[in-house]
């Protein structure tokens, strides 16, 4: 049965009559299914949740806003119709929750507040009335993680690097709620753990490249299921990965892994620039010198009981291009926060009835701090497999070489090198199926060296999953130009 489970549909003759009505109304039994299918979004269904191996797979924890449960006061008896003014306190209620989406929904007040107003209370519901609110209940599930309402907290904690650094360079933060429930509460109602990139400026051409990445992801937010790219002045971007791993968030890449915490690569990416206009453009530079750098971002958890805490662990590692061996001197620095969903406050006559105000209340948020500092590391390339290098040695007047590693989704040429001098695709070979061609052969004894990346440029998650991203690649260290013809 999918989750939420909503309630069968009733018919107008088919439910109860009750005496002196003419055909079917609703009445507490079917009202309070009613209730019952809201409450598992704006409430929890699930009591006492515990972080466990179900965590990552059990899609009714995805569900739950953790606010009180929507009842009617006075209570209602089993055998009792239902009447106006029972029906429009659970609107109000209903109303509280699609303000909380989306500031600008049509309210049910248009079909059934307004239609029988409170000065006619003893009217008797039916079941076209009851169906259209179980309709409303059911477009919550549509974006269930969309809040308009959310308190920005993007400065909890600011970790800074000083040292010079030349392989690759990890911090780690560390989000603490209060309890697993409060967690899957904040992401459920649509929060998000955010991260924000900065360097100094100055410095080589290698400490720009890695400061102009950074200005162009701006806000990375991590959220219940995936990841997005937040920029101040253009908007919601989806991410385009540079790796085979595809973004995801705290339910798809946190993994129980039988109670001892391992980290799980949840964004590993490295796009340098987006522009709008009628497409929407996502630029990466797959030629340059600096190809492989890029932002990979691991998370991992662990709930302590005893001691009310529930924590994620946000490690972020800067993986430098692995042929690079320059210094970067320039001060690095991550700023550590949260979206919180926050009170959802406007409308209040929709959510208003018999002078009691209905409202979705602000989610708890996480204490931030850093669990290890700025530290040089040395990662893979590949945060899902190393480069595979094939080797071969020039042979005079052959311009065709095949290499051993087939080629695919995820699997891609990620550079050609002739005694360490790279080739340009187009301009310097071809590529047929395993078959490089040369356009010109190489020289006797040469050293020939194929680079080959797994799912370099080939993944990302959309928000839009209508979206398709067409690939433009230019050769002369321009960036290649992924458009979405649809935005």
């Amino acid at each position: 049965m999918p989750y939420p489970s909503r309630p069968d549909n009733v018919n107008n003759n088919a439910a109860e009559t009750p005496t002196g009505a003419t055909d079917g109304r609703i009445k507490a039994a079917e009202w309070n299914e009613l209730i019952r299918y809201y409450n598992e979004i704006w409430s929890d269904k699930i009591v006492v949740p515990v972080f466990d191996a179900a965590h990552h797979t059990d899609v009714e924890r995805r569900f739950g806003w953790g606010q009180t449960p929507a009842a009617y006061t006075p209570l209602v008896d089993n055998t009792q119709v239902i009447l106006i003014n029972h029906i429009n306190q659970s609107v109000a209620q209903l109303n509280a929750g699609i303000v909380h989406q989306d500031d600008q929904a049509a309210p049910v007040t248009n079909s059934i507040k307004t239609q029988f107003a409170d000065t006619y209370p003893m009217n008797l519901i039916t079941a076209t009335h009851y169906i259209g609110i179980l309709d409303k209940i059911e477009s919550l599930t549509t974006n269930k993680y969309l809040s308009d309402f959310n308190d920005l907290n993007l400065a909890e904690r600011v970790s800074t690097n000083t040292a010079t650094w030349t392989d690759d360079l990890a911090v780690e933060h560390k989000f603490t709620f209060n309890t697993y429930s409060d967690a899957r509460h904040f992401f459920n109602s649509g929060g998000e753990l955010t991260f924000e990139l900065s360097m100094a400026a100055g410095g080589s051409a290698g400490n720009m490249v890695w400061q102009e990445l950074f200005d162009q992801f701006d806000s990375i937010r991590i959220g219940a299921e995936t990841c997005k790219v937040v920029t101040a002045d253009a908007g919601q971007f989806d991410v385009i990965g540079t790796s085979s791993i595809v973004p995801k968030g705290f339910y798809t890449g946190i993994n129980y892994n039988g109670g001892v915490s391992q980290y799980t690569t949840v964004l590993d990416a490295g796009v340098f620039r987006y522009a709008s206009g009628d497409t929407t453009h996502a630029y990466v530079y797959v030629h340059s010198e600096y190809n492989s750098r890029r932002i990979r971002i691991q998370l991992r958890a662990d709930e302590d009981i005893a001691n009310n805490q529930f924590n994620i662990y946000a490690k972020i590692i800067l993986v430098e291009d692995a042929d690079d061996t320059y210094d970067i001197t320039q001060d690095i620095t991550l700023t550590s926060g949260y979206s919180q969903p926050a009170d959802a406050t406007t409308r209040a006559s929709d959510r208003t009835v018999n002078a009691v105000v209905y409202q979705f209340d602000e989610r708890l948020a996480p204490t931030v701090t850093e669990h290890i500092a700025w530290t040089e590391t040395d990662v893979s390339a590949s945060a899902a497999a190393p480069d595979i290098i094939e080797n071969f040695t020039g042979v005079l007047n052959q311009t065709d070489f095949t290499i051993a590693q087939a080629l695919g989704s995820g699997i891609q040429i990620g550079e050609i090198t002739i005694d360490d001098v790279e080739q340009q695709p187009t301009v310097d070979y071809t590529l047929t199926g395993q078959v490089v061609k040369f356009i010109t052969a190489p020289a006797a004894a040469t050293a020939i060296k194929v680079t080959i990346v797994s799912g370099q440029l080939t993944n990302w998650t959309s928000a839009d999953p209508g979206n398709d991203w067409n690939q433009t690649v230019d050769p002369n260290d321009n960036p290649t130009v992924y458009t979405d013809p649809t935005n």
